[in-house]
């Protein structure tokens, strides 16, 4: 696991656990003839804020106070502020509202339930239109 702090921009793998304190406006798009959606959330863990790509599916699965367990983040920076995102590898998970940020400091995670199983995204399956899009200004 990594803190939200020690994210640098353009590097990947990062795998981070924080909690959904902002979605941004829905913005829906078109490119090269196939359309979707994204919008831009911020998350926090004892250490700082970071804002998160959502793509299309990941919208409807993130509420705002949620815990979600971000796997194999890539960190790109956009108008001096970085942002990370699931991208091609990545998953998101949302996490039971009953677990804490610091649980990735040794502390056991108790085991999801099949509901929770089922709200993990792949990005791969769900963010196909992100590999159209270079950035959050081309939309």
């Amino acid at each position: 696991m990594v803190l939200i702090r020690d994210i640098e921009p353009k590097t990947g793998n990062h795998e981070v656990i924080a909690e959904v304190v902002d979605i941004g406006q829905v913005r829906e798009f078109e490119k090269e003839g196939k359309s979707g959606r994204v919008a831009t959330a911020t998350i926090k863990d004892e250490s700082g804020l970071i804002n998160l790509s959502l793509w299309n599916e990941q919208i409807d699965l993130v509420s705002l106070g949620d815990r979600i367990h971000i796997k194999n983040a890539w960190c790109d920076e956009f108008r001096e502020e970085k942002k990370i995102s699931t991208g091609k590898y990545g998953t998101l998970e949302v996490i039971s509202g009953n677990e804490r940020v610091t649980e990735f400091f040794g502390e056991k995670q108790e085991e999801k339930s099949d509901e929770e199983q089922s709200r993990k995204i792949l990005s791969d399956e769900n963010n196909v239109f992100e590999e159209f899009l270079d950035s959050d200004e081309n939309i």
